[in-house]
C-alpha cells in the first residue's frame, strides 16, 4: 500500500494515492506514509491535515520540498512562529539556491521574517532572489516595506521606483510611493504620480495625497 501510494502520487493521481497511503498508515504507522499524506493534503488545500501528517512523519529532516510544504501548511493555519522555524530548516539545506523550490523557500521565509519583525534578515533573503524570478517584484516591494518600517525612506522610495518600473499598473504601489515621496520632501514628484492616479479616478486617498502635496508646494 505504501509503495502503491507513492507511485500514484508521483504519477499525479493524488486522490487514489491518498487512499493507498491511508491504508498503509492504518496497518503500520509509517513515517513515509505520513510524509506523502502531508504532501497530498497540502496540494489538496487541507492545510490542517497536512500539518498534522507532517508532524507525524519522521523522514523529512533532509527533504526541503516536504519541509517547505510543512512550513506553508503551518502558515496557512495561522502558526507563523512554527512555520518560520520549519522554513528556516528548509533554507539551511540549500541557502542561495536559485531553483524553483529554492526561490519559494527564500521568498516565504523572508515574508515570515518580516512579519516577525526581523527586517534586516528578511531584506537579506529578498536580495538573494534572482532578478528574473517570479518572486523578484514582490521581493522588491516587501523590501521597501521593511525600509519604511526602519525609517529609511530614501531607500524605500528607490525600491518602490524599481518596483513600479516592473509593474507600472500597480496603482496601490504608486500611491504608496507618493506617500514616501511626500515624507521625504519630494512634493513635485509625488504630485506627478498622484495626478496620474486622479486621472484614473483611483480613489479618495489619491485625492487626499494630491491635496497634501499641493499644500506643501504652496498651491493653496
Amino acid at each position: 500500500h505504501l509503495q502503491k501510494g507513492i507511485a500514484l502520487y508521483q504519477s499525479g493521481d493524488t486522490l487514489e494515492a491518498q487512499k493507498s497511503l491511508n491504508l498503509a498508515q492504518l496497518q503500520k504507522q509509517s513515517g513515509t506514509a505520513q510524509k506523502f499524506l502531508g504532501m497530498i493534503l497540502y496540494d489538496l488545500g487541507d492545510y490542517a491535515g497536512s500539518a498534522a501528517a507532517f508532524g507525524k512523519a519522521g523522514s523529512i529532516s533532509s527533504d526541503r520540498v516536504s519541509l517547505y510544504k510543512y512550513g506553508m501548511a503551518l502558515y496557512n493555519t495561522g502558526m507563523n512562529a512554527e512555520a518560520l522555524e520549519i522554513l528556516l530548516r528548509a533554507y539551511e539545506l540549500s541557502p542561495g539556491d536559485d531553483g524553483s523550490i529554492g526561490e519559494k523557500i527564500l521568498f516565504h521565509t523572508a515574508n515570515l521574517l518580516l512579519l516577525d519583525g526581523q527586517t534586516e534578515e528578511a531584506v537579506r533573503m529578498y536580495t538573494e532572489i534572482p532578478d528574473g524570478s517570479v518572486y523578484a517584484p514582490e521581493s522588491i516591494y516587501n523590501s521597501a516595506e521593511a525600509f519604511i518600517r526602519e525609517g529609511q525612506l530614501d531607500t524605500a522610495a528607490d525600491l518602490l521606483k524599481d518596483y513600479v518600473t516592473l509593474r507600472p499598473d500597480d496603482n496601490e504601489a504608486l500611491l504608496n510611493l507618493s506617500s514616501v515621496l511626500i515624507r521625504t520632501g519630494k512634493y513635485v514628484a509625488a504630485a506627478d504620480i498622484l495626478s496620474g492616479l486622479i486621472e484614473k479616478d483611483y480613489g479618495v486617498r489619491a485625492f487626499y495625497n494630491y491635496g497634501v502635496a499641493n499644500h506643501l508646494l504652496g498651491k493653496y
